[in-house]
């Protein structure tokens, strides 16, 4: 992630995402996780851009696809859910931020324990 190049992520990022989303070819991913994987990193380049509504889409979609997987857990919604708890606080949305966090850590909670 190009931390200092807000432009040049986004431009990375959806050039990786609209590649993961060709090889897709529209079809759930039953063993692959790149598609989830670049509708996260993408989310995260509009958040780098402060484009709030476009980084939630991208989060969102991260878990519709992460949910297609064989082997899905609700843990494996951590680094999408934590980014869009993270977009929801930057906006100010304080509550949606708290209840959208509290969510996965429960379930982390649930499949590790406390404090793990």
């Amino acid at each position: 992630m190009e931390t200092n190049q807000p432009e040049a992520a986004l431009l990375h990022f959806s050039t990786f995402n609209t590649a993961m989303v060709d090889f897709s070819g529209g079809k759930p991913q039953k063993k692959d996780k790149r598609l989830a994987v670049s509708w996260n990193e993408l989310g995260n380049a509009h958040m780098m851009n402060e484009e709030w509504t476009k980084a939630e889409d991208c989060f969102i979609r991260s878990m519709n696809a992460l949910q297609q997987l064989g082997d899905f857990k609700k843990v494996d919604l951590s680094f999408p859910i934590i980014n869009l708890a993270f977009s929801y606080w930057l906006q100010g949305r304080l509550e949606a931020a708290d209840k959208t966090l509290a969510e996965i850590l429960a379930a982390r909670e649930a499949a590790y324990g406390i404090n793990n």
